[in-house]
């Protein structure tokens, strides 16, 4: 089947009454919106979800565990995009504690 950006066969073949060029214009158009949020909102309040992002890390894990005890606590990517997180988290905490970011 077709994945569009990677996220797994849709259209009438998976189930989905969505054509996959309607998929795609409202994916691009879901992200266009999406990246003007940010923009409207500001650098500061997109740092600070980062850091309140990142604090839920741990529940995140502990949850992972309660429900699947032999998983490992992030599959695939999820490490990746964890730290990444905890990346830009931590670099937001130095911007607010050093003034660099106002809220």
């Amino acid at each position: 089947g077709t994945a569009v950006l990677g996220l797994g066969d849709i259209g009438p073949a998976a189930g989905m009454p969505v054509k996959r060029s309607t998929a795609l214009f409202t994916g691009i158009a879901g992200s266009i919106y999406a990246l003007w949020l940010i923009y409207a909102a500001g650098l500061q309040y997109l740092m600070l979800a980062a850091v309140i992002l990142a604090l839920g890390i741990p529940v995140f894990m502990w949850a992972r565990k309660q429900h699947h005890p032999d998983e490992p606590y992030f599959q695939g990517k999820e490490i990746r995009l964890a730290g990444l997180l905890i990346i830009i988290a931590l670099g937001a905490i130095y911007g607010f504690s050093h003034g660099l970011i106002k809220i």
